[in-house]
Protein backbone atom coordinates (compact mmCIF):
# COMPACT_ATOMS: atom_id res chain seq x y z
CA UNK A 1 0.00 0.00 0.00
CA UNK A 2 1.39 3.41 -0.94
CA UNK A 3 1.94 6.02 1.72
CA UNK A 4 1.92 9.79 1.66
CA UNK A 5 -0.36 12.35 0.07
CA UNK A 6 -0.65 10.50 -3.25
CA UNK A 7 -2.39 7.53 -1.69
CA UNK A 8 -5.87 7.00 -3.20
CA UNK A 9 -8.74 7.56 -0.82
CA UNK A 10 -10.57 4.49 0.43
CA UNK A 11 -13.19 3.31 -2.04
CA UNK A 12 -16.65 2.41 -0.81
CA UNK A 13 -19.87 1.26 -2.41
CA UNK A 14 -21.74 4.40 -1.34
CA UNK A 15 -22.20 6.86 -4.19
CA UNK A 16 -20.45 4.58 -6.64
CA UNK A 17 -22.86 4.49 -9.54
CA UNK A 18 -22.44 6.86 -12.45
CA UNK A 19 -26.20 7.38 -12.61
CA UNK A 20 -26.04 8.94 -9.13
CA UNK A 21 -22.48 10.25 -8.91
CA UNK A 22 -22.27 12.50 -11.92
CA UNK A 23 -25.49 14.49 -11.98
CA UNK A 24 -23.90 17.32 -10.00
CA UNK A 25 -21.00 17.49 -12.45
CA UNK A 26 -23.11 17.56 -15.61
CA UNK A 27 -23.91 21.22 -15.13
CA UNK A 28 -20.25 22.20 -14.89
CA UNK A 29 -18.91 23.97 -17.95
CA UNK A 30 -16.07 22.33 -19.80
CA UNK A 31 -13.60 24.15 -22.03
CA UNK A 32 -13.28 21.07 -24.24
CA UNK A 33 -16.04 18.79 -25.47
CA UNK A 34 -16.47 15.39 -23.77
CA UNK A 35 -14.85 12.46 -25.49
CA UNK A 36 -16.97 9.36 -25.94
CA UNK A 37 -15.13 6.21 -24.86
CA UNK A 38 -14.43 3.66 -27.59
CA UNK A 39 -15.22 -0.04 -27.36
CA UNK A 40 -11.45 -0.66 -27.38
CA UNK A 41 -11.05 1.61 -24.34
CA UNK A 42 -13.79 -0.22 -22.46
CA UNK A 43 -12.49 -3.68 -23.44
CA UNK A 44 -9.04 -2.79 -22.05
CA UNK A 45 -10.66 -1.56 -18.87
CA UNK A 46 -12.80 -4.70 -18.63
CA UNK A 47 -9.65 -6.84 -18.71
CA UNK A 48 -8.24 -4.83 -15.79
CA UNK A 49 -11.41 -5.28 -13.72
CA UNK A 50 -11.36 -9.02 -14.50
CA UNK A 51 -7.80 -9.29 -13.18
CA UNK A 52 -8.65 -7.23 -10.11
CA UNK A 53 -11.57 -9.54 -9.28
CA UNK A 54 -9.23 -12.52 -9.44
CA UNK A 55 -6.84 -10.75 -7.05
CA UNK A 56 -9.66 -10.05 -4.59
CA UNK A 57 -10.55 -13.73 -4.70
CA UNK A 58 -6.91 -14.78 -4.28
CA UNK A 59 -6.65 -12.50 -1.22
CA UNK A 60 -9.71 -14.03 0.47
CA UNK A 61 -8.09 -16.21 3.16
CA UNK A 62 -11.32 -17.80 4.31
CA UNK A 63 -11.17 -21.46 3.40
CA UNK A 64 -9.92 -22.83 6.73
CA UNK A 65 -12.53 -21.02 8.77
CA UNK A 66 -14.68 -22.98 11.22
CA UNK A 67 -18.21 -23.47 9.83
CA UNK A 68 -20.93 -21.24 11.26
CA UNK A 69 -24.58 -22.18 11.64
CA UNK A 70 -26.58 -20.87 8.72
CA UNK A 71 -23.60 -19.87 6.60
CA UNK A 72 -20.52 -17.65 6.91
CA UNK A 73 -21.06 -14.13 5.48
CA UNK A 74 -17.44 -13.98 4.30
CA UNK A 75 -17.70 -17.25 2.39
CA UNK A 76 -21.06 -16.19 0.92
CA UNK A 77 -19.47 -12.89 -0.18
CA UNK A 78 -16.61 -14.68 -1.90
CA UNK A 79 -18.98 -17.05 -3.69
CA UNK A 80 -21.01 -14.05 -4.87
CA UNK A 81 -17.82 -12.49 -6.26
CA UNK A 82 -17.01 -15.70 -8.15
CA UNK A 83 -20.54 -15.80 -9.58
CA UNK A 84 -20.30 -12.15 -10.64
CA UNK A 85 -16.97 -12.75 -12.36
CA UNK A 86 -18.43 -15.77 -14.18
CA UNK A 87 -21.48 -13.74 -15.30
CA UNK A 88 -19.17 -10.90 -16.36
CA UNK A 89 -17.08 -13.21 -18.52
CA UNK A 90 -20.20 -14.69 -20.07
CA UNK A 91 -21.41 -11.20 -20.97
CA UNK A 92 -18.08 -10.37 -22.62
CA UNK A 93 -18.17 -13.57 -24.70
CA UNK A 94 -21.74 -12.90 -25.84
CA UNK A 95 -20.96 -9.29 -26.76
CA UNK A 96 -18.10 -10.46 -28.94
CA UNK A 97 -20.53 -12.86 -30.63
CA UNK A 98 -23.00 -10.00 -31.34
CA UNK A 99 -25.56 -11.67 -29.03
CA UNK A 100 -26.66 -8.42 -27.42
CA UNK A 101 -29.95 -9.69 -25.94
CA UNK A 102 -28.27 -12.66 -24.32
CA UNK A 103 -25.38 -10.48 -23.12
CA UNK A 104 -27.73 -8.00 -21.47
CA UNK A 105 -29.76 -10.82 -19.91
CA UNK A 106 -26.64 -12.14 -18.17
CA UNK A 107 -25.46 -8.62 -17.36
CA UNK A 108 -28.64 -8.33 -15.30
CA UNK A 109 -27.35 -11.18 -13.10
CA UNK A 110 -24.24 -9.12 -12.30
CA UNK A 111 -26.40 -6.39 -10.78
CA UNK A 112 -28.51 -8.84 -8.79
CA UNK A 113 -25.26 -10.24 -7.39
CA UNK A 114 -24.09 -6.72 -6.53
CA UNK A 115 -27.33 -5.92 -4.70
CA UNK A 116 -26.89 -9.09 -2.64
CA UNK A 117 -23.26 -8.25 -1.82
CA UNK A 118 -24.26 -4.74 -0.73
CA UNK A 119 -27.07 -6.08 1.50
CA UNK A 120 -24.69 -8.67 2.93
CA UNK A 121 -22.11 -5.95 3.62
CA UNK A 122 -24.64 -4.06 5.74
CA UNK A 123 -26.62 -6.99 7.20
CA UNK A 124 -23.94 -9.61 7.83
CA UNK A 125 -25.13 -12.80 9.51
CA UNK A 126 -28.69 -11.47 9.78
CA UNK A 127 -28.93 -11.16 6.00
CA UNK A 128 -27.47 -14.66 5.53
CA UNK A 129 -30.27 -15.95 7.78
CA UNK A 130 -32.79 -14.16 5.55
CA UNK A 131 -31.19 -15.79 2.50
CA UNK A 132 -31.62 -19.18 4.19
CA UNK A 133 -35.29 -18.46 4.98
CA UNK A 134 -35.82 -17.29 1.39
CA UNK A 135 -34.26 -20.52 0.11
CA UNK A 136 -36.60 -22.62 2.26
CA UNK A 137 -39.64 -20.60 1.20
CA UNK A 138 -38.72 -21.06 -2.46
CA UNK A 139 -38.18 -24.82 -2.06
CA UNK A 140 -41.51 -25.13 -0.23
CA UNK A 141 -43.42 -23.15 -2.86
CA UNK A 142 -41.94 -25.19 -5.72
CA UNK A 143 -42.71 -28.47 -3.97
CA UNK A 144 -46.30 -27.40 -3.27
CA UNK A 145 -46.75 -26.38 -6.90
CA UNK A 146 -45.43 -29.76 -8.07
CA UNK A 147 -47.88 -31.61 -5.82
CA UNK A 148 -50.75 -29.47 -7.07
CA UNK A 149 -49.88 -30.20 -10.70
CA UNK A 150 -49.65 -33.95 -10.07
CA UNK A 151 -52.76 -34.26 -7.92
CA UNK A 152 -54.43 -36.71 -10.29
CA UNK A 153 -51.67 -39.25 -9.73
CA UNK A 154 -52.38 -41.80 -7.01
CA UNK A 155 -50.26 -41.34 -3.91
CA UNK A 156 -46.82 -42.47 -4.89
CA UNK A 157 -43.86 -42.95 -2.60
CA UNK A 158 -42.14 -39.85 -3.94
CA UNK A 159 -45.26 -37.77 -3.18
CA UNK A 160 -45.27 -38.91 0.43
CA UNK A 161 -41.61 -37.96 0.73
CA UNK A 162 -42.31 -34.60 -0.88
CA UNK A 163 -45.15 -33.87 1.57
CA UNK A 164 -42.85 -34.73 4.46
CA UNK A 165 -40.24 -32.40 3.01
CA UNK A 166 -42.79 -29.58 2.72
CA UNK A 167 -43.76 -30.05 6.36
CA UNK A 168 -40.11 -29.96 7.38
CA UNK A 169 -39.44 -26.81 5.35
CA UNK A 170 -42.35 -25.06 7.03
CA UNK A 171 -41.12 -25.71 10.59
CA UNK A 172 -39.81 -22.60 12.30
CA UNK A 173 -40.28 -20.53 9.17
CA UNK A 174 -41.13 -16.89 9.72
CA UNK A 175 -43.59 -15.15 7.44
CA UNK A 176 -41.77 -12.48 5.49
CA UNK A 177 -41.39 -10.91 2.10
CA UNK A 178 -39.17 -12.78 -0.31
CA UNK A 179 -35.81 -11.33 -1.24
CA UNK A 180 -36.74 -10.00 -4.66
CA UNK A 181 -34.06 -7.86 -6.40
CA UNK A 182 -35.66 -4.46 -5.79
CA UNK A 183 -36.08 -5.06 -2.06
CA UNK A 184 -32.53 -6.39 -1.80
CA UNK A 185 -31.18 -3.39 -3.73
CA UNK A 186 -32.93 -1.09 -1.27
CA UNK A 187 -31.12 -2.79 1.63
CA UNK A 188 -27.67 -1.56 0.63
CA UNK A 189 -26.06 1.62 -0.71
CA UNK A 190 -26.48 0.74 -4.40
CA UNK A 191 -30.22 1.20 -4.92
CA UNK A 192 -29.55 3.53 -7.86
CA UNK A 193 -28.10 0.52 -9.67
CA UNK A 194 -31.64 -0.84 -9.91
CA UNK A 195 -32.10 1.61 -12.79
CA UNK A 196 -29.71 -0.58 -14.79
CA UNK A 197 -31.35 -3.81 -13.63
CA UNK A 198 -34.81 -2.60 -14.61
CA UNK A 199 -33.62 -1.48 -18.04
CA UNK A 200 -31.88 -4.80 -18.71
CA UNK A 201 -35.04 -6.61 -17.61
CA UNK A 202 -37.30 -4.59 -19.89
CA UNK A 203 -35.23 -4.61 -23.09
CA UNK A 204 -33.62 -8.05 -22.91
CA UNK A 205 -34.40 -10.45 -20.07
CA UNK A 206 -38.22 -10.38 -20.35
CA UNK A 207 -40.28 -10.88 -23.54
CA UNK A 208 -41.69 -7.35 -23.40
CA UNK A 209 -42.76 -5.32 -26.42
CA UNK A 210 -39.54 -3.31 -26.00
CA UNK A 211 -37.48 -6.49 -26.17
CA UNK A 212 -39.42 -7.86 -29.14
CA UNK A 213 -39.12 -4.60 -31.06
CA UNK A 214 -35.42 -5.33 -31.58
CA UNK A 215 -36.36 -7.79 -34.30
CA UNK A 216 -38.69 -5.41 -36.12
CA UNK A 217 -37.72 -3.03 -38.89
CA UNK A 218 -39.40 -1.25 -41.71
CA UNK A 219 -38.78 -0.47 -45.35
CA UNK A 220 -40.25 2.18 -47.63
CA UNK A 221 -41.32 1.12 -51.09
CA UNK A 222 -43.47 3.09 -53.55
CA UNK A 223 -44.53 5.45 -50.80
CA UNK A 224 -45.65 2.62 -48.52
CA UNK A 225 -44.10 1.37 -45.29
CA UNK A 226 -43.53 -2.35 -44.98
CA UNK A 227 -42.69 -4.00 -41.66
CA UNK A 228 -39.75 -6.39 -41.71
CA UNK A 229 -38.43 -8.98 -39.29
CA UNK A 230 -34.72 -9.61 -38.83
CA UNK A 231 -33.60 -12.86 -37.21
CA UNK A 232 -30.11 -11.39 -36.67
CA UNK A 233 -30.59 -7.66 -36.07
CA UNK A 234 -27.52 -5.45 -36.20
CA UNK A 235 -26.01 -4.55 -32.81
CA UNK A 236 -25.85 -0.86 -32.03
CA UNK A 237 -22.17 -0.08 -31.25
CA UNK A 238 -23.22 2.33 -28.50
CA UNK A 239 -25.40 -0.30 -26.84
CA UNK A 240 -22.55 -2.81 -27.03
CA UNK A 241 -20.15 -0.35 -25.40
CA UNK A 242 -22.58 0.75 -22.70
CA UNK A 243 -23.51 -2.85 -21.86
CA UNK A 244 -19.84 -3.60 -21.28
CA UNK A 245 -19.56 -0.43 -19.19
CA UNK A 246 -22.50 -1.60 -17.09
CA UNK A 247 -20.99 -4.99 -16.25
CA UNK A 248 -17.63 -3.38 -15.51
CA UNK A 249 -19.43 -1.20 -13.00
CA UNK A 250 -21.23 -4.16 -11.46
CA UNK A 251 -18.07 -6.28 -11.14
CA UNK A 252 -16.03 -3.39 -9.79
CA UNK A 253 -18.77 -2.67 -7.26
CA UNK A 254 -18.79 -6.35 -6.28
CA UNK A 255 -15.01 -6.23 -5.77
CA UNK A 256 -15.33 -3.16 -3.53
CA UNK A 257 -18.15 -4.69 -1.50
CA UNK A 258 -16.31 -7.97 -0.98
CA UNK A 259 -13.12 -6.07 -0.10
CA UNK A 260 -15.06 -4.31 2.67
CA UNK A 261 -16.69 -7.52 3.94
CA UNK A 262 -13.35 -9.37 4.05
CA UNK A 263 -11.37 -6.36 5.34
CA UNK A 264 -8.96 -6.49 2.41
CA UNK A 265 -8.38 -2.74 2.18
CA UNK A 266 -4.64 -2.94 2.97
CA UNK A 267 -4.19 -5.38 0.08
CA UNK A 268 -6.46 -4.23 -2.72
CA UNK A 269 -7.90 -0.76 -1.92
CA UNK A 270 -5.38 1.23 -3.98
CA UNK A 271 -5.94 -0.87 -7.10
CA UNK A 272 -9.72 -0.70 -6.82
CA UNK A 273 -9.66 3.05 -6.12
CA UNK A 274 -7.57 3.61 -9.25
CA UNK A 275 -9.95 1.47 -11.32
CA UNK A 276 -12.93 3.35 -9.91
CA UNK A 277 -11.38 6.67 -10.98
CA UNK A 278 -10.57 5.27 -14.42
CA UNK A 279 -14.12 3.97 -14.83
CA UNK A 280 -15.58 7.32 -13.87
CA UNK A 281 -13.31 9.05 -16.39
CA UNK A 282 -14.47 6.63 -19.10
CA UNK A 283 -18.12 7.06 -18.23
CA UNK A 284 -18.15 10.80 -17.58
CA UNK A 285 -17.85 11.69 -21.27
CA UNK A 286 -20.61 9.25 -22.18
CA UNK A 287 -22.90 10.70 -19.52
CA UNK A 288 -22.26 14.25 -20.71
CA UNK A 289 -23.05 13.25 -24.27
CA UNK A 290 -26.20 11.37 -23.32
CA UNK A 291 -27.51 14.13 -21.01
CA UNK A 292 -26.70 17.18 -23.16
CA UNK A 293 -29.89 19.22 -23.66
CA UNK A 294 -31.58 18.86 -27.04
CA UNK A 295 -30.11 21.26 -29.55
CA UNK A 296 -26.83 21.66 -27.66
CA UNK A 297 -24.15 20.45 -30.04
CA UNK A 298 -21.13 21.72 -28.09
CA UNK A 299 -18.27 19.31 -28.10
CA UNK A 300 -19.89 17.10 -30.72
CA UNK A 301 -17.53 15.84 -33.39
CA UNK A 302 -18.64 15.90 -36.99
Amino acid sequence: MRSGSNKPSGCRLSGFFICSSFDDRLSQKSTSGPMESTIEDVEKFAAKVDRAAERVFASASIWNRAPTEGGDPKIIATLLLIRTLSNFRGTVILLRADSIVEARTIARCCFENLFTIAALRDGGQRFVSEMREDQKASQKARAEFLLKQTGEIADAEWQLKLRASITSLGKGQTKGKQLDPKRVAARGPVLNGYVYYAELSADAAHPTLDALSRYLGHAHESGETTWTVDINPLVDPTERRMTLMMVCEALLGACIGVMEILNLQPIINDELAALMAEYQALGFGDMLLSKRPEGDQSGKSE
